[in-house]
C-alpha cells in the first residue's frame, strides 16, 4: 500500500523547503504541487527501495494542492492541501518601532492593558497566537479579531519586572519572538532609537531628492544608503510643557493624490491629551480634507489622509488643544493629469499563449492624458521579458516572451497607477510534447470479451497545449467510441469503446498529430479464458490472422478533438 507521511503535505513557508516522504513504491512517483498562482519545482531522493523522499519550496501564501501518481495513477488520498504562510508579513502596525522603548524592549506598565495591532493581510491563512511569561509566571492573552486583516494582542502585566512574549503565526515563531519587555509602575521613557542601516521605518521618512530640505518648524539631516536617500526627523516639543511628542512618517511632508498618506503621532511620554490633526489647502478654496487617526498604543496614534487634488496644504498638528512645535506644516500633494482608468488594453496575447510564441497586446493611451506607461510580466519563477513599442500616437504594442510555463501575472501601470483589469492572469503552457502523455488501463491490453474492461486514461499534464486524437481501428461495428474529461480543469481524460465480438484491435493515441509512447496499442480480445491463455503461451494463433483491421477510423470510431486553445489546460 502506497503511504504519503511529513509535514510538507499539511504547512510549509514561502521560500523554506518543506518535504514529505512516499512510502511502498519502486518506481520514483510523479508528484505535482500547485499553489493559488504557481506550482512549486519539486526534488525527490530514493531513500530505500520502497521510499522516496519529495521536498517542494512554496514561493507564495495559500492552500497548494499536493497530487501523487505511483504506478500509472493517483494514489489513495491524493490531492493534499496542505497551508503555505509566510510569518515574516505580520506586521506590527505602526512598525515594531512603535511598540519598543529606547533599550529595544517592550513598554509596560504594570495593571495597565498592552495591546499590540497586527497587519495580517499578506501572511497567508492562519491565526496569531502568543504566550506571555511574567516574573511570576504566565499571563493571561487575548486576540482580538478586529477585521479580515487585523488581529490585537492584549495583555495585563501584574507585577514589576521582566516579561517574555511570544508571538506565532500558524504555530510558527514570528522573526522577532519571542521579545524581552519589563513593566514599570511609572511610564517607561521612550527616545528615539537610531534605526538601522539601510532601513526607512523608524523616525525616517524616505525622499526622491538628493537635496537637503527642510520643512517648517522641524530639523533633518539627510544621509545616503546606497541609491536612496533618507532624511531623519527630530522630536517635536509641545508649546508650553517639557513632554514631547514625537511625530514621523512621509505623510508629514509629501503625498500623492488618491492614494493614502500616513504618519504617526507618538505621545507616550505625555501623561495627557489626545491628537487632533487636519489638513486644509492653501488654495483660495481652502478645502479642509479629514485626518483619520486611530489609536495603536499608549497615547501613539496612527494617523491616515487622502488628497484627491494636487497642491500645497498646511497639516495642523495639536495635543490637548495646542499646537506641537512647527504646526502647521508644509504637505506638497504631487499628482498628474492623466486618468489611468481611460487605457484600454486588447490582443489575444491576453488569453495566455505557449513557450516559444511571443504574446502581443494592444495598448490605447489617446483618452487617458501624458504619463509613463510601464509592463512587468512574473511566471512562477521567472521573469517574462516585456517590450513596448511606441508608435508615437498615444498607442503601443507590448510584446511579451514566457521563460516558463504556468500562470503568469501581467501588471501594466500608467503613472503609477494599475489600468483596468491589471493585473492580468495569463496561462502559459509547455510546447507541445507527445512523449509526456501517459496512457494506462485495462483497455490497451488483453482480454475477454465477456468480462473485458475497454476504460483507459489519457494523462496529458506536462505535455503542454495541443489535441488529443484517439481512433480505434477493429472488426466492423463492434465497438463506439466514448471519451471524457474527469473534469473540466483536468487534463485526464477518460476512453472506453465498448467491443462487442472478439478479435484484434488497434487503439491510436496521438497528441498535436503525434504517437504518444506506446501507440498504436495492439489488443487481442478472446470469446474465452483458456483462448486467451493459450494465446499469451504462444501455443495459437488466432484465427483473424495478422495485420491491422482495417475498419473503423475516422467512419467508425469517431474522434475526439478536444482543442486546447493556447495557454489553458484541459
Amino acid at each position: 500500500m502506497v503511504m504519503p507521511t511529513g509535514d510538507g503535505l499539511y504547512r510549509g513557508q514561502v521560500e523554506e523547503e518543506a518535504h514529505f516522504v512516499v512510502h511502498g513504491l519502486k518506481e520514483q512517483p510523479t508528484v505535482r504541487v500547485d499553489g493559488p498562482n504557481s506550482i512549486a519545482k519539486v526534488n525527490m531522493r530514493q531513500e530505500s527501495d520502497q521510499t522516496w523522499k519529495v521536498f517542494y519550496t512554496p514561493i507564495e501564501t495559500g492552500i497548494f494542492q499536493i497530487k501523487i501518481f505511483g504506478n500509472g495513477r493517483e494514489i489513495t488520498g491524493s490531492p493534499y492541501h496542505p497551508t503555505v504562510t509566510d510569518p515574516r508579513r505580520v506586521k506590527v502596525v505602526g512598525g515594531w518601532h512603535s511598540i519598543m522603548d529606547a533599550n529595544n524592549r517592550l513598554y509596560l506598565r504594570v495593571g495597565e492593558e498592552k495591546r499590540i495591532p497586527f497587519d495580517i493581510s499578506e501572511a497567508g491563512p492562519g491565526e496569531i497566537m502568543a504566550d506571555v511569561e511574567g516574573p511570576h509566571g504566565q499571563v493571561a492573552v487575548t486576540v482580538e479579531r478586529q477585521s479580515d486583516t487585523r488581529r490585537r494582542v492584549c495583555f495585563t502585566p501584574p507585577a514589576e519586572g521582566p516579561y517574555e512574549v511570544s508571538l506565532f503565526w500558524n504555530k510558527v515563531p514570528l522573526p522577532k519572538s519571542p521579545m524581552e519587555g519589563y513593566a514599570s509602575l511609572s511610564s517607561p521613557a521612550r527616545s528615539p532609537v537610531a534605526p538601522p542601516r539601510g532601513s526607512a521605518t523608524r523616525h525616517i521618512t524616505e525622499m526622491t531628492t538628493t537635496s537637503n530640505r527642510h520643512v517648517v518648524g522641524s530639523e533633518m539631516s539627510s544621509r545616503q544608503e546606497g541609491s536612496s536617500r533618507y532624511i531623519e526627523t527630530s522630536s517635536r516639543h509641545i508649546e508650553g510643557g517639557t513632554a514631547k511628542v514625537i511625530l514621523r512618517g512621509h505623510g508629514l511632508q509629501e503625498a500623492r493624490t488618491k492614494q493614502d498618506a500616513e504618519f504617526v503621532i507618538d505621545g507616550s511620554q505625555c501623561t495627557s491629551g489626545k491628537p487632533v490633526a487636519t489638513l486644509q489647502s492653501t488654495s483660495k478654496s481652502g478645502l479642509v480634507i479629514p485626518v483619520e487617526t486611530e489609536q495603536i498604543d499608549n497615547n501613539v496614534y496612527r494617523c491616515v489622509y487622502t488628497a484627491n487634488t494636487p497642491g500645497t496644504y498646511l497639516l495642523n498638528i495639536m495635543w490637548g488643544d495646542r499646537h506641537v512645535s512647527g504646526s502647521p506644516y508644509k504637505v506638497n500633494v504631487t499628482g498628474s493629469l492623466c486618468d489611468p482608468n481611460k487605457v484600454t488594453l486588447t490582443g489575444e496575447g491576453l488569453k495566455g499563449g505557449v513557450i516559444g510564441r511571443e504574446l502581443i497586446a494592444k495598448i490605447d493611451t489617446r483618452r487617458a492624458g501624458p504619463g509613463e506607461l510601464t509592463a512587468h510580466c512574473m511566471g512562477p519563477q521567472k521573469v517574462a521579458y516585456c517590450e513596448l513599442f511606441d508608435h508615437h500616437d498615444g498607442t503601443y504594442t507590448l510584446n511579451i516572451k514566457p521563460q516558463e510555463a504556468g500562470k503568469h501575472m501581467l501588471h501594466v501601470k500608467y503613472d503609477g497607477e494599475h489600468v483596468p483589469n491589471s493585473p492580468f492572469s495569463l496561462r502559459i503552457a509547455g510546447a507541445p510534447d507527445a512523449s509526456k502523455v501517459k496512457v494506462y488501463g485495462p483497455g490497451i491490453e488483453d482480454g475477454v470479451l465477456a468480462l473485458y474492461q475497454s476504460r483507459f486514461i489519457c494523462e496529458t499534464r506536462g505535455a503542454g497545449a495541443g489535441q488529443l486524437t484517439v481512433r480505434i481501428r477493429g472488426p466492423k461495428g463492434a465497438f463506439r467510441v466514448e471519451m471524457q474529461r474527469e473534469s473540466q480543469k483536468d487534463r485526464t481524460i477518460l476512453c472506453k469503446y465498448d467491443p462487442t465480438e472478439p478479435g484484434e484491435y488497434y487503439v491510436h493515441v496521438k497528441w498535436s498529430g503525434v504517437d504518444v509512447p506506446g501507440s498504436p496499442f495492439k489488443v487481442c480480445i478472446f470469446d474465452t479464458q483458456e483462448e486467451l491463455e493459450r494465446y499469451r503461451r504462444g501455443g495459437w494463433v488466432p484465427s483473424w490472422g495478422p495485420g491491422e483491421p482495417q475498419y473503423g477510423g475516422s467512419f467508425h470510431s469517431p474522434v475526439y478533438r478536444p482543442a486546447i486553445p493556447w495557454g489553458q489546460e484541459l
